[in-house]
């Protein structure tokens, strides 16, 4: 055997392992790249969940009058409909508290609009009631929020 030869057999060994190892480092790159477009098709439509959602809250706040209000805002998203307020704590006979509610629910809530409704405390009133929230938005119909007001300070 010649020293071409052993240089041309040696080439090819050189050339048949560069391949296997390109072929084994594609089929990695396949799969984490498989494993990434999944990821963000994922990613984009939690996103795209997430702009329709509306996320209903509330918080509680003493007005210069010695005056409570209730203070609803939108924190998601998306674009609220038909907001409802319901409690057991709240305009019940012991309970102290009592909302001035024009209507029974609110139309609409913008993301990051708010609205109040005036709140009157009695003496003894309870000191963190429970409300529950009650909304329409482009991700479902009658989702609900429940939270509880502080009216201590």
């Amino acid at each position: 055997m010649e020293t071409s030869d052993i240089i041309s057999l040696a080439s090819l060994l050189v050339a048949i392992g560069s391949g296997i190892h390109s072929w084994c480092n594609g089929k990695k790159l396949k799969k984490q790249q498989i494993q990434i477009n999944e990821y963000t098709l994922s990613q984009n439509r939690r996103n795209e969940e997430k702009e329709k959602q509306a996320l209903i809250c509330a918080n509680a706040f003493r007005t210069g009058n010695n005056g409570w209000r209730m203070r609803v805002f939108n924190n998601g998203e998306g674009t609220a409909r038909n907001i409802r307020i319901v409690s057991d704590d709240i305009d019940k006979e012991k309970s102290g508290v009592t909302l001035r509610k024009e209507s029974d629910s609110y139309p609409l809530l913008n993301k990051g609009g708010h609205f109040d409704i005036v709140m009157t405390l009695y003496k003894g009133h309870i000191k963190s009631p429970i409300v529950k929230f009650i909304w329409d938005d482009d991700f479902g119909y009658g989702r609900e929020r429940t939270q509880a007001l502080d009216l201590t300070f």
